[in-house]
């Protein structure tokens, strides 16, 4: 995921979306993605 190195108004936004999204799914989830 390369949202960190393009920070901007926009991408920040989706940051806050995904971040949101990823805290509601479980750690398995987020291991298997990533």
């Amino acid at each position: 995921m390369k949202i960190i190195d393009n920070i901007n108004q926009s991408n920040l936004y989706h940051m806050k979306v995904i971040i949101s999204i990823m805290a509601k799914l479980p750690i398995e989830a987020l291991t298997k993605e990533c």
